[in-house]
């Protein structure tokens, strides 16, 4: 049986939450729609933005790049084929 966290979110039985599942959730939303918000995404996935902001750190380390600014700027995909 999967253990509850704080906030609901199950975790597996090793501890971990679905948070690489969820950053990828988000590259794929991202990839999809490179103008897509951290708002928008918040409200698809229903996590908070705040959550969404901590997959989007993750991915940018060598993923994704923000071109231009926060307001009429637009994701850039840089990942490397897997």
């Amino acid at each position: 049986m999967a253990n509850r966290s704080k906030g609901g979110q199950r975790k597996s039985p090793k501890g971990g939450h679905r948070g690489g599942q969820r950053t990828e959730e988000v590259f794929e939303l991202i990839k999809a729609n490179p103008s897509i918000t951290r708002e928008q995404l918040s409200e698809i996935l229903h996590i908070e933005p705040s959550a969404v902001q901590k997959h989007i750190n993750k991915l940018k380390i060598d993923r994704i790049r923000r071109i231009k600014g926060k307001q009429k700027g637009h994701w850039e995909i840089i990942d490397k084929e897997k």
